[in-house]
């Protein structure tokens, strides 16, 4: 048995994934972690473990595990770092991600590791990965989980760090009058349309909301699902505040929607198409100075999409071209 620092145990990694029947019982799965770990290519006949449950694992690592040819299933209660084969075990405290193998050059994790090749101790860490992987509670991974992994992981990847805003509710017309500078640099945007869903686009996002709920423990915090009608294009990882037009100019404020780091579209039974988005932990409020607002939208709408039933666009070109500062007294 030998320690490795943090230093040492990437290398220590791509040695047993030399191996093409390795096995992986690590619980999170980081961007850009493959290559690092000697698994960019064909991965026929490894097999890994994963926790999804917790948004500390990146779906598209795991998605492109799969096509590479890995048997992949998951675990809600997996807590393990576990990189081993026949001959070499490499187990301690270090995640698949950038910060857990060193590959973060502002400062990762202090992490500690151990590679093992005693031959107990390898037949020992085999019999357990086998009784792990065959486990009731360790299940495949299908197309459902990776949907509820990609809300899990674009929420944790959103609010890392300390709030970048407050959660207490905060008025739109008070924050373009005071510090419009406040929405800016911080990928939000302006929505506008003149036409809603319908029954059968409103049913469908029922269908997934419920989806979600069935796939969630009974300690998460399901969060509300909303959509975009027919709209491809939507910038990626955003808050959207959303306003609807009415055909005699009245206004209605939809709140802030987020949109996923990966577009999610899902179909109705109509064949249209509902572009999925979150609802976001920016608190706005639109109670104040509405009739203000309401012509500003209606001027934005008319000058940036004419020829269009609705269009989006980022707060700074909003403010700076369609705001009257003289309405802000």
């Amino acid at each position: 048995m030998n320690f490795l620092n943090t230093s040492r145990t990437s290398e220590a990694i791509k040695l047993v994934s030399s191996d093409g029947h390795a096995y992986y019982a690590v619980a999170f799965w980081g961007r850009n972690s493959l290559f690092s770990l000697g698994l960019e290519g064909d991965n026929r006949g490894r097999r890994v473990i994963c926790n999804l449950a917790m948004g500390g694992t990146n779906p598209d690592v795991i998605r492109e595990l799969m096509e590479s040819g890995a048997q992949v299933r998951h675990n809600d209660r997996l807590h393990s770092k576990v990189y081993g084969n026949s001959r070499v075990v490499v187990l301690g405290s270090s995640n698949a991600s950038q910060s857990g193998l060193g590959l973060n050059n502002l400062g990762g994790w202090h992490e500690a590791n151990v590679i093992l090749n005693e031959a107990q101790a390898l037949l020992d860490i085999q019999r357990w990965f086998e009784h792990l992987w065959n486990n009731i509670e360790t299940r495949d991974v299908d197309e459902a989980a990776l949907k509820k992994a990609r809300l899990d992981w674009t929420y944790n990847e959103k609010h890392k760090g300390p709030p970048r805003r407050p959660t207490r509710k905060k008025e739109f017309f008070e924050i373009i009058r005071d510090r419009p500078e406040h929405f800016y640099d911080q990928n939000i945007h302006v929505a506008i349309y003149r036409e809603r869903g319908t029954e059968l686009t409103d049913k469908r996002l029922s269908e997934v909301q419920e989806e979600v709920s069935k796939l969630s423990g009974p300690s998460d915090k399901v969060r509300e699902l909303g959509y975009f009608h027919e709209w491809p294009g939507l910038p990626k990882g955003a808050d959207i505040i959303s306003f609807f037009l009415g055909p005699n100019g009245g206004l209605s404020y939809d709140g802030v929607w987020e949109t996923f780091s990966e577009p999610w579209v899902v179909t109705a039974s109509d064949g249209s198409q509902l572009h999925l988005c979150q609802k976001s932990s920016m608190k706005l409020a639109v109670s104040k100075g509405r009739k203000f607002i309401a012509r500003w939208v209606s001027n934005a709408i008319a000058r940036e999409f004419p020829e269009e039933d609705a269009g989006v666009m980022p707060i700074e070109d909003f403010v700076r071209l369609y705001v009257d500062f003289t309405d802000l007294g």
